[in-house]
């Protein structure tokens, strides 16, 4: 017991370790001061603003710590690894339920070393909150392995609840509950027995699930918009519609295994679906039957994304440190010390370099082309903006009128030294002549406008080019005006 409290404790502080050292060294993505603003309304009286984006425990929980004020980024951040820091713990203690110590050991080396999520559990947004909280789920599952507590039922449907609330796309991970009745080992336990848990964990989850998107519904938001996006295909024949999604479901499982290889390598990536097919082949099938289940189901939205698929890709690294442990169980001793070595070696050649580049120059990361534009090179991007907020500093504006898309980024970074202003851009470019009409507006001594060199934001404003702040990647330029007549 003594020894295995030493490694939990000593896993967890890794963990915090590896996420606290780098939480504020990669710029702010657009998302994540989304994720922010919305706090910000909520917290200002509005809690069920923006209800329609599916995503609103984690807005409250940003709310909850006033993430809108003070040091935004970093406090959103700092939530968000408290969370993932429970999902962590509970995968790790998933892994030994399944088969003892070393399943802790080669599950949290696997998730420690994992740059995917040194990256996406280090930014501030729903996805990685709503993982790691389905990951809590997860283990009051695996603790049948113990006993089938109905509190242990209700704690696995009410994690599941709070997933959804975090971001609804974890719906499909409902199929824990299902999976764990009918396939885990029963050890004595009876069939009725497992369908009493498994009543309690879905009359829990479902029906709290059920209850808060039907009270969001009431208020006017349907929280179902994102899951309900999917592929479509042509209208009246479903046979040609299956057809269609299936297509193009392929299509995107081969884009994420690729982008998700670019993070743990090809190799690793093919040793880790390689431990999942040997548990489908013997007693722990329940891993292997939630991450497929759930991963069809978010393939099949239009709208998958790498950091969306944290789940799958926190369960195939749990069956990769379970099959390990299973597969050395009957090995002599000398084997799980070879293994123990050569995953630790692995991890720091794959995590060393990516955290380094974290902190001292993102724009080396050895991110997915997809994650890399969009990261990085897009105007979502961060990039420049503490270049920006520099720049704006040194001018002591009484008001900057930023027109740039993460404009609230911006003015998060610049909080409590800038004075920034958001007006809001339509993606169309539609109101580009209300935009440059309200800068003429403001033409006044210490007013200063940003403009950024993207189609619905207009190119040129009134007054005199102060500078032009430009990148060496092709991320749009950032230009500051001086509105002074």
């Amino acid at each position: 017991m003594r020894t295995r409290l030493v490694i939990g404790c000593a896993l967890l502080l890794a963990f915090w370790f590896t996420r606290l050292s780098v939480i504020d060294d990669f710029p702010p993505f657009l998302d994540e001061a989304v994720h922010i603003y919305h706090s910000e309304t909520a917290a200002g009286g509005n809690p069920l603003a923006y209800g329609e984006d599916g995503r609103q425990f984690t807005i409250w929980l940003y709310a909850l710590f006033q993430s809108h004020s003070g040091e935004p980024i970093f406090t959103a951040r700092v939530v968000t690894a408290l969370v993932t820091m429970a999902g962590f713990a509970a995968l790790v203690a998933a892994g030994g339920l399944l088969v003892g110590q070393m399943g802790t050991v080669f599950t949290g080396l696997l998730l420690l070393a994992s740059p995917y999520h040194l990256f996406f559990e280090n930014l501030a947004l729903a996805d990685p909150v709503s993982a790691g909280l389905a990951m809590v789920g997860l283990y009051f599952a695996a603790r049948l392995t113990r006993r089938a507590g109905l509190l242990d039922a209700a704690l696995c449907g009410a994690a599941l609840f709070l997933a959804v609330g975090a971001k609804v796309i974890a719906l499909p991970l409902f199929v824990v509950v299902p999976a764990a009745a009918l396939l885990m080992p029963r050890r004595g336990q009876s069939w009725a027995q497992r369908i009493r848990w498994a009543a309690v964990a879905l009359a829990v989850g479902l029906g709290l699930t059920a209850a808060y998107l039907t009270g969001l519904y009431m208020f006017g938001y349907n929280a179902l918009t994102y899951v309900l996006d999917g592929a479509g295909g042509p209208a009246g024949d479903p046979l040609a519609a299956l057809t269609a999604l299936s297509s193009q479901m392929a299509h995107r499982a081969l884009r994420v295994a690729e982008d998700v290889g670019s993070y743990v390598s090809a190799g690793g990536l093919a040793l880790l679906l390689l431990g999942a097919l040997l548990l489908a082949v013997r007693r722990w099938r329940f891993l292997p039957v939630v991450l497929v289940v759930s991963t069809a189901a978010y393939l099949a939205s239009s709208r998958v994304e790498t950091r969306h698929v944290i789940a799958p890709v926190s369960l195939l690294l749990l069956c990769g440190g379970v099959a390990l442990a299973e597969l050395l169980k009957k090995l002599p001793r000398g084997f799980t010390i070879a293994a123990l070595a050569g995953i630790s070696a692995a991890g720091l050649l794959l995590w060393l370099p990516f955290a380094s580049a974290v902190e001292h120059d993102p724009l080396s990361l050895p991110l997915p082309e997809d994650d890399y534009a969009q990261y990085i090179a897009s105007d979502a991007s961060g990039l420049g903006l503490e270049e920006l907020r520099a720049e704006l500093e040194a001018l002591h504006p009484r008001e900057v009128i930023a027109l740039i898309a993460n404009c609230q980024g911006l003015r998060y970074l610049a909080l409590g030294t800038v004075p920034v202003t958001c007006p809001a851009l339509n993606p169309s470019g539609a109101n580009v002549p209300l935009l440059l009409e309200l800068l003429e507006s403001r033409r006044a001594p210490g007013v200063y406008a940003v403009l950024e060199a993207i189609p619905y934001a207009p190119a040129w404003a009134p007054g005199k080019l102060v500078t032009t702040l430009t990148f060496p990647i092709p991320r749009p330029a950032f230009a500051i005006y001086d509105l002074a007549p």
